[in-house]
């Protein structure tokens, strides 16, 4: 085989390893552990220094991520989510915000706590959050009030819309409001409007009582700096 033609065969055969390799790379068939601990890195520098993540198959080409065991800490909450499915936009991935096309979850649980402050000394989050498109299932949200207040907890929690803008439809199950004599709830809807900080507005909240129906709107507040 000539000079000319041998190199010309190694080129061949390189060109074929490096698409198979891209083809691995873009297809998500390669060592996650790194880009596991990137995802995670970002979170906590966007979210708080406690979130994790236990696990992650991520298929580049389509920055879609499939996460395990993902915890969220803030200092007035802390969001887990045993499975969650997001389709990253590129400036999460290149650092300029927590800007996600879909997020979707199963069985989240919420734990908000107030704020030890009357108002918040910094923004919760150091980096706006924008979700085109979220969809969470069979949630919980419980509320650890101060004496005073009590402890809400809402129990089947389903939630859909968007966050940074547009608007978020809820349904919940059920529920309690503990203060006292505990106030059992019964099943609500509700439309929220969540800003890119975080900042709630209640468009329109009904949940049932064993008497009554209750109705709430108005603005609630940054997450979890309530009193």
């Amino acid at each position: 085989m000539s000079g000319r033609r041998r190199a010309g065969v190694i080129v061949l055969v390189a060109c074929a390893i490096l698409l198979i390799l891209i083809g691995l790379f873009l297809t998500g068939r390669f060592p996650q552990e790194p880009l596991r601990r990137a995802i995670e890195s970002r979170l906590q520098k966007g979210l708080g220094a406690g979130s994790s993540v236990g696990a992650v198959r991520i298929v580049p080409g389509r920055l879609q991520i499939e996460l395990r065991d993902l915890v969220l800490v803030g200092p007035t909450y802390k969001l887990v989510m045993p499975r969650a499915y997001v389709v990253a936009r590129m400036d999460f991935v290149l650092g300029r915000s927590l800007a996600f096309r879909v997020v979707q979850a199963e069985s989240p649980l919420l734990t908000l706590r107030p704020s030890p402050t009357a108002s918040p000394r910094k923004p919760l989050l150091s980096q706006p959050l924008t979700i085109d498109r979220i969809e969470m299932t069979g949630g919980v949200i419980e509320y650890q009030g101060t004496a005073e207040v009590g402890t809400l907890t809402l129990r089947g929690v389903d939630a859909r819309g968007s966050i940074g803008q547009g608007t978020m439809e809820i349904a919940l199950d059920g529920g309690a409001w503990r203060r006292g004599a505990p106030l059992e709830l019964g099943p609500g809807h509700g439309l929220l409007r969540v800003s890119s900080d975080l900042d709630i507005t209640i468009d329109a909240l009904d949940m049932k009582t064993a008497r009554s129906t209750l109705h709430t709107s108005g603005r609630l507040g940054i997450l979890g700096m309530l009193a």
